[in-house]
């Protein structure tokens, strides 16, 4: 079974090889082969894997596609978001989507498909990254957050 995912902004829709924007690509880590396709939104950012699921957000629609690697044909689940997602993690049992140009994190619940209310991810409410990219991760039994461009 295919294990590993991946989209590259910016790859032509036909070229051999490669999965289309609004798709995600399975790879093959044993070949190095791209061995399926996957649709999800427009303009997917970041993937990540957890809860039994493929998650990845997708930033022109703020949503968050969940797709069942068992069942590569089945439609993909989608979560809406309160703002444009620029990254994704899994960790204490939820998948955190970073809202970047808002400084901000929601929470989804991955047995209840429902993304929470965002909350800020710097400190207070009226501090945001100024651009819309941010990363996060999850170590040590906590979320780490940051600001790809711009300043606090």
């Amino acid at each position: 079974m295919p294990e590993h995912y991946l989209n590259q902004p910016g790859w032509p829709c036909r070229q051999p090889g490669k999965a289309p924007t609004s798709k995600v690509g399975v790879i093959d880590p044993a070949s190095n082969e791209l061995v399926g396709e996957v649709g999800v939104g427009r303009d997917p950012k970041a993937v990540t894997t957890s809860a039994g699921a493929v998650w990845v957000v997708n930033e022109e629609e703020e949503t968050v596609s969940r797709i069942d690697p068992a069942d590569l044909e089945a439609s993909e689940f989608t979560i809406g978001l309160p703002g444009f997602p620029s990254d994704i993690t899994f960790g204490d049992g939820s998948i955190l989507v970073a809202l970047g140009a808002l400084g901000e994190l929601v929470r989804i619940n991955p047995e209840q498909n429902q993304a929470g209310s965002s909350f800020p991810a710097l400190g207070d409410e009226d501090t945001a990254c100024g651009r819309p990219q941010a990363s996060v991760a999850f170590g040590g039994g906590v979320a780490w957050f940051v600001c790809e461009v711009g300043e606090i």
